[in-house]
């Protein structure tokens, strides 16, 4: 129904919010509430959700000020924290001589009857003892549809 952030569901007659967990990051760290575990044992018990809220309210003012609106903002950073974390996690060690492509980019759903879309956003050729390769140049369209056909 182009509104960003909201998204109707089938069997349902009015929009909800499109990611539950972001949206409820961004209003907690909007009204200061980040969150401060007290002990390794609450930090565990919702410790995604914790760096969520925790990571959003790092920046929630350029969340706020995105040209194109605030959910989009949030879109746009919540990507910027996962690509984070999943280069962080990558051990190219394990790989034994191969090589990985890390692809990554926005989900967006739209309503029926329109298709969802994935808006990509980076892609990477990792090699273990190199350094990584931008492929973000082959994510045009017109690498991507060389007929001009999207």
């Amino acid at each position: 129904d182009g509104e960003v952030g909201k998204f109707l569901r089938p069997g349902q007659d009015h929009l909800t919010g499109a990611c539950g967990a972001c949206i409820g990051a961004l209003t907690a760290a909007e009204c200061g509430k980040t969150p401060i575990p007290l002990d390794d044992e609450e930090a565990d018990a919702d410790y995604q959700m914790n760096y969520i809220t925790r990571e959003i309210g790092k920046h929630t003012e350029e969340i706020k000020n995105h040209p194109c609106g605030k959910m989009a903002g949030l879109a746009y950073t919540a990507f910027g924290l996962a690509q984070r974390r999943a280069r962080a996690m990558l051990d190219l060690s394990l790989l034994n001589g191969g090589s990985l492509i890390l692809l990554g980019g926005i989900q967006i759903n739209m309503s029926d009857p329109l298709p969802d879309f994935f808006l990509p956003m980076c892609c990477r050729h990792y090699r273990e003892g190199q350094q990584p390769v931008n492929l973000e140049h082959l994510l045009s369209p017109s690498n991507m549809f060389p007929d001009g056909d999207w």
